[in-house]
């Protein structure tokens, strides 16, 4: 199954973003007259946790099941988009302080500009420990919401797993014998093998263990009964089928 949203091209994406944040976070934090303490420790947090993100948000496709179907996996990948551009942007708090002071400088700002250039400055000097505290409750919400995620999601799949295979047994043998019904042309032979259809078609569809083994018996005699020519063999196949097929359904109604 193809997955959905590419890999290949949020990789891409990601990895432009990772080279624009990089030469932003290093170049231009660099003059310590424009953008003091933009190196601090806490920035390194930030850009530490930014880096991260990203090595997540390129780990997605491994966060749901391999067979999961794009509306398992979308509610995954818009989280760890979100989160990687929630990152983003805090790591790269000082250098919107730095375009700030810039354009003060360029353009004598009014004085909510000032005001503005004030609260980022007073941000780039914000303690460590509430960065570390900020990081730790975004990841630890991000981290809490995949694990949930990764669960719920894999108990839908193996569901809609178990859906396929317990339809596969009446859409397989309704398939084959609906092809074998019109493929005949003798009254009688028609009657036993419609018989049988009518009774497959009307099984019970929901399936367990225990009619497993009875079921990969009764295709395989139907398969032998759409190949079969001889009347005497038919027959012999018809009541073989018919009696597993009531079996099937017995074994079901008690366990089920």
């Amino acid at each position: 199954m193809k997955r959905i949203p590419s890999l290949s091209l949020y990789a891409i994406i990601g990895a432009i973003l990772l080279i624009v944040f990089n030469v932003c976070f290093f170049l231009l934090t660099s003059d310590p007259d424009l953008c003091p303490d933009g190196r601090n420790a806490a920035g390194w947090v930030n850009y530490a946790c930014c880096h991260l993100a990203f090595a997540l948000l390129l780990a997605t496709p491994w966060l749901y099941p391999k067979n999961a179907t794009p509306e398992i996996a979308m509610p995954v990948w818009t989280i760890t988009i979100t989160f990687w551009w929630v990152e983003f942007l805090i790591g790269l708090y000082p250098v919107v302080l730095l375009l700030i002071r810039l354009y003060q400088i360029k353009y004598d700002l009014l004085d909510f500009l000032m005001d503005a250039s004030e609260y980022f400055r007073g941000y780039a000097d914000v303690p460590l420990g509430y960065i570390i505290g900020l990081q730790t409750v975004l990841w630890g919400i991000v981290l809490i919401a995949l694990i949930i995620l990764y669960y719920v999601n894999r108990d839908t799949t193996e569901k809609q797993e178990r859906h396929t295979q317990e339809l596969a047994y009446v859409k397989t043998a309704d398939a084959l014998l609906r092809t074998r019904l019109n493929a005949t042309t003798d009254k009688a032979i028609f009657r036993q093998i419609e018989q049988v259809y009518d009774l497959i078609r009307t099984s019970p569809l929901k399936s367990n263990a225990a009619a497993q083994p009875l079921e990969s018996q009764i295709l395989s005699q139907v398969s032998a009964l759409a190949m079969e020519e001889d009347p005497a063999a038919i027959k012999q196949l018809c009541a073989d089928i018919t009696r597993m097929a009531v079996q099937r359904n017995q074994i079901l109604l008690l366990n089920n």
